[in-house]
């Protein structure tokens, strides 16, 4: 592994937005399903527990502790804070296009693969590292919650069949963590990087595709009830009882998009600058 790859993937930035990334789940799963309320709140005076409250309590936390409940009560986590995220982790090449990769540019002659290749991979290296967060807070659960699964999820059934949560929900939620986490930080890092082609503001990078999202998923979502046009759709569509599974990937056209508008631009104008 050269020195190059090493800083990409070990950099500060990118392990610290993992491990708040992580955290994050930890903390959203910890109060969005109540064991907070159960933990630091139970009311052993009430007249219904009194004599047994101790025992109670743990009853009521043992059933918080099946996997359903454990990956679903990080909805409005992921739902809201995602491009959060892959902003944060967009600051290693945005930095990195100000130095090195310029250096990069001056020196090389393929300054189109050199830009490209450059993108891709830091998008590929981001879609590692919150898909990676994930799957570390997943295996934690499955030690953790011995509940069996009463809850179904329908989402894949149209491609695997019925029951196919029941039968294999590791595999369902890895496959969902895919879309929700990889392809999504895939798209949205190529998105946050265009953006930072045309403007040397680190903070439009970062601003914008946070305010894309948020605004654009009232407007299409709230506003107008087109949930295909919602970017917090890719990350909320698991609350959907039965969908299309290729509806979930209609959100992110749209910043592709611009993406692949931005990028010629900067590519042309840098051509026609050097001629």
């Amino acid at each position: 592994m050269n020195k190059l790859t090493k800083y990409r993937i070990f950099n500060k930035y990118r392990v610290l937005t993992l491990l708040i990334f992580v955290l994050g789940f930890f903390l959203s799963w910890f109060f969005s399903s109540h064991l907070y309320e159960l933990i630091f709140k139970f009311n052993f005076n009430a007249s219904d527990v009194i004599g047994h409250g101790i025992e109670d309590q743990k009853f009521l936390i043992t059933n918080l502790l099946n996997l359903y409940d454990y990956v679903s009560s990080t909805l409005d986590y992921t739902t809201f804070l995602m491009p959060v995220f892959v902003c944060l982790l967009s600051i290693i090449y945005i930095k990195e296009k100000k130095g090195l990769l310029l250096y990069k540019y001056i020196r090389t002659k393929k300054f189109k693969k050199t830009l490209l290749n450059s993108i891709f991979i830091h998008s590929l290296y981001n879609a590692f590292t919150l898909y990676l967060g994930f799957v570390i807070f997943l295996v934690i659960g499955l030690i953790i919650n011995k509940n069996p699964i009463i809850t179904d999820n329908t989402f894949l059934n149209s491609y695997f069949g019925n029951r196919f949560y029941f039968n294999h929900p590791v595999t369902y939620y890895l496959i969902e963590g895919i879309i929700k986490f990889f392809i999504f930080t895939f798209v949205y890092s190529i998105f946050t990087f265009s953006i930072s082609l045309v403007t040397n503001k680190m903070r439009y990078c970062i601003i914008i595709p946070i305010a894309f999202y948020l605004f654009t998923s009232i407007i299409f979502g709230a506003g107008m009830n087109i949930q295909e046009l919602t970017p917090a759709f890719t990350q909320g569509f698991s609350s959907y009882v039965s969908i299309n599974p290729l509806r979930v990937f209609i959100p992110l056209i749209i910043p592709i998009l611009i993406s692949i508008f931005l990028t010629i631009y900067h590519i042309t104008r840098s051509e026609r600058v050097e001629a």
